[in-house]
């Protein structure tokens, strides 16, 4: 009898190990095998210098219209500052850094730059106080002041539902994973009338990945996660793993694109990876400094990345695709890009140049 029932319960851990299995494989049902010879134009490119101020550092970048903005690194008091593209016409600073009232110490932008009723819009993020904030920019420069106008504040409990990145569309939250992240899942949704989260598994999969704390998961999985400025759908750049997804606003892939064979599900071990060495760098062609717009996505591709070697020369391999995951052209800038960020009404990339501490401007004008 006790045979028995041990048969039985052996047949439905079996089931259900299956059942997952069935279910965790549906995130390859729209893989697409995506090389640098599938795009139809492989081009080199020339910036040039756009002329704003070079006393001051800059890291992430954002254009929409005649409007650039410059997020500056922690070394500056302002956050933000904010030129004309057409005069170059610095127009003023939003944002301070500091611990007083109103004042940051770790907000990030989460990238989506909009334009709503003639005023321009941004959120900033807070994960370690756990906070949205939409800002209306065209206001806060009207008033001349750096503390921002704001729209909208929404709060977090950051130890609940941690995140990298986060979006806030139809009164819920759409995030990826924050370092401390309990669960095994990349991306996830809260409803905020109600306080429930819903999440995705991980995916692809190393095998024995339950052997990793979250930390070290959280290493493996993570990248730059965008939303549409305007429509509710995600794309997912990992920084490792040779893996992009585009996503709806369920956070299903809809399609995945990928190259060589480190992307698949089990090709990595758990037990075979030693963290504590540099094995996780030798995970090759991942992606970083991704950026969207209406119509594309840019994403610089890590290639032939070796920890103690600098790159040969100083060149950035940006890979375009549209948001249904068509690859549209391989453009290589002749210079080490931090940020970009495509301007859909003049046709300009706009680059932060990290070693050389400039802002270039590349036209697309004849590629896109």
């Amino acid at each position: 009898m006790k045979f028995i029932k041990t048969y039985f319960i052996l047949l439905i851990l079996l089931s259900c190990s299956k059942d997952n299995q069935k279910k965790e494989s549906l995130y390859n049902k729209n893989i697409q095998q995506v090389s640098l010879e599938d795009f139809n134009i492989d081009k080199e490119i020339t910036g040039k210098i756009l002329n704003v101020d070079y006393k001051t550092e800059f890291h992430e970048i954002l254009s929409i219209d005649t409007l650039l903005i410059l997020k500056t690194s922690s070394r500056h008091k302002e956050f933000f500052k904010i030129y004309n593209l057409n005069t170059l016409e610095h127009l003023g600073d939003v944002g301070v850094r500091g611990e007083g009232p109103e004042e940051w110490k770790n907000v990030d932008i989460n990238h989506v730059l909009t334009k709503e009723n003639d005023n321009y819009m941004i959120w900033v993020t807070d994960r370690f106080n756990g906070f949205l904030k939409k800002i209306n920019l065209s206001k806060s420069l009207s008033l001349n002041t750096v503390y921002p106008v704001y729209e909208k504040k929404i709060n977090v409990n950051a130890s609940k539902f941690p995140f990298s990145s986060i979006f806030h569309f139809n009164n819920r939250l759409v995030a990826d994973i924050g370092y401390e992240d309990d669960t095994n899942s990349r991306f996830k949704t809260m409803n905020l009338e109600n306080g429930e989260i819903i999440k995705t598994n991980l995916f692809p999969l190393i095998e024995n990945y339950s052997k990793f704390q979250s930390q070290i998961l959280f290493n493996f999985y993570i990248g730059d996660f965008r939303k549409h400025p305007i429509e509710n759908k995600f794309v997912s750049a990992m920084a490792k793993l040779n893996r992009i997804d585009f996503l709806d606003s369920n956070l299903e892939p809809f399609k995945s694109i990928v190259d060589g064979e480190n992307w698949k599900d089990n090709f990595f071990d758990a037990r075979k990876i030693d963290v504590k060495t540099a094995d996780m760098y030798k995970m090759t062609d991942g992606y970083y400094a991704t950026s969207v717009s209406e119509n594309y996505v840019f994403t610089k591709w890590r290639y032939d990345y070796k920890l103690d070697e600098p790159p040969l020369k100083d060149i950035s391999i940006i890979k375009v695709f549209d948001w249904k995951g068509n690859p549209i052209v391989i453009l290589r800038l002749d210079c080490v890009a931090y940020a970009t960020t495509f301007n859909e009404k003049n046709k300009i990339l706009y680059v932060n140049d990290s070693k050389n501490e400039h802002i270039l401007m590349y036209d697309l004008t004849n590629l896109l």
